[in-house]
């Protein structure tokens, strides 16, 4: 008999199979000015530096301060993920991620929150925070396929 464990953690995801190479796909998740094509609340991201894991920077989105972040996950063509803090509510990390099986191209965009002992509430908070991502992936997946 397996238990669960207890997580910490909270995490919402979706994937799509996109008709196109990742060398397509994949400047629209690290350029800024193809990015904000597809997540349309985007105002501004910048890097600290080259882009690497642990590089920092800024984001803004529309109606929201702007936000520090770091990368918890860089590997060029495949895989880039920022985290947030959240000032007494644990982090945010936004997950971008590319695979390639039997010649699919997919697309996976994950949301998930750090926080110890999260509740109902922080639930809430996520699928807020998530709520126009399946919609996001599905315009870079239309972007991709032009």
């Amino acid at each position: 008999m397996m238990l669960c464990e207890e997580r910490d953690f909270l995490q919402l995801s979706v994937m799509i199979s996109i008709n196109a190479a990742v060398e397509v796909v994949w400047p629209y998740l690290l350029e800024f000015e193809r990015r904000r094509l597809w997540e349309t609340d985007l105002e501004a991201l910048d890097y600290d530096g080259p882009v690497a894991c642990g590089v920092t920077g800024t984001m803004k989105l529309a109606e929201m301060p702007a936000m520090r972040f770091e990368l918890v996950a860089f590997t060029p063509g495949r895989v880039i993920a920022d985290r947030v803090d959240i000032p007494g509510g644990g982090a945010l990390t936004f997950t971008h991620a590319i695979t390639v099986d039997g010649g699919v191209t997919c697309l996976e965009q994950r949301v998930r929150l750090d926080k110890p002992a999260p509740d109902s509430k922080d639930l809430d908070f996520l699928c807020a925070v998530f709520a126009d991502t399946p919609q996001a992936a599905w315009r870079l997946k239309d972007l991709a396929e032009r």
